[in-house]
């Protein structure tokens, strides 16, 4: 029996097929025509690539070939994919903050 649920990239109802996603050690459920054209979730490339270091200087050119292929996907401008990191590195950056402060004083053993 088929498995139909929303793709994890484009959000469509259709069978969709559990892989492991070129970002890492995550998979996600793609339907059938965006595992062909091997895009990956918006949201999970943006935190991927803001954890990379500097885009587009630190990136990999074949890197970037895959980002601008996910861009044009998604119809994204590379403008909005740089607000998007900067987005993306504030909110880990706060969480990063708030996990700190709260273990400040902690003395368990690790």
């Amino acid at each position: 029996m088929p498995d139909i649920r929303p793709c994890s990239c484009c959000g469509k109802e259709k069978e969709v097929f559990v892989a492991c996603s070129m970002l890492g050690a995550i998979s996600f459920a793609y339907c059938a025509d965006c595992l062909n054209a091997g895009v990956e979730p918006y949201d999970a490339l943006v935190d991927y690539i803001s954890f990379a270091g500097a885009y587009p200087e630190d990136i990999q050119p074949d890197w970037l070939d895959f980002i601008k292929l996910n861009l044009e996907f998604y119809n994204k401008t590379e403008e909005q994919f740089k607000k998007d990191l900067r987005k993306a590195e504030e909110a880990m950056s706060r969480d990063f903050c708030q996990t700190a402060s709260q273990t400040e004083n902690w003395e368990g053993d690790f």
